[in-house]
């Protein structure tokens, strides 16, 4: 008997769009489940993994979301946790989730986050936190007061 040396599936390009389609059908069928497809931002995803456990790992996640995931498309958000952190191709789904965000909120909730890190840097010094945040002082206290920070705060305590 002869070895079949096979690379491992992360060098297989083109190989995990078509083991997933391979997994859906076969999964479905024998669940009798009606055929489920995978979103293209799902299968980028996928594709960018790095499968560890190999094969085995593709088909084991593809028979559980058929089982899981109710409707007929499988999304980014059925994915689990560990594939979507290692994927460079979520990271715009990690900034915008389905349903949107309030641009402008985002903006102040990151403004103020660093605005508090500098001013705790600095014990609440205003100038030296603008200097910190490469912004001048006016308008470091215009931020301060836009959003209620009072140096004086962010003091520690000796």
């Amino acid at each position: 008997m002869a070895p079949i040396l096979l690379p491992p599936l992360r060098e297989r390009e083109g190989d995990v769009a078509l083991l997933v389609d391979h997994f859906l059908r076969f999964y479905c069928a024998a669940n009798n489940v009606p055929l489920k497809n995978l979103d293209a931002e799902a299968l980028e995803v996928l594709e960018e993994y790095a499968w560890p456990g190999n094969v085995r790992e593709l088909e084991n996640l593809i028979q559980r979301l058929v089982l899981m995931v109710p409707g007929p498309t499988i999304y980014v958000k059925h994915l689990p946790q560990q594939i979507l952190y290692t994927s460079s191709a979520r990271r715009e789904s990690l900034l915008i989730p389905e349903e949107g965000i309030s641009f402008d909120e985002e903006m102040a909730r990151i403004e103020v986050a660093y605005l508090q890190a500098a001013l705790r840097r600095t014990d609440g010094k205003k100038s030296a936190a603008a200097q910190l945040l490469r912004v001048d002082g006016q308008r470091m206290k215009y931020l301060c007061r836009k959003y209620g920070l009072n140096g004086q705060l962010f003091t520690q305590a000796r």
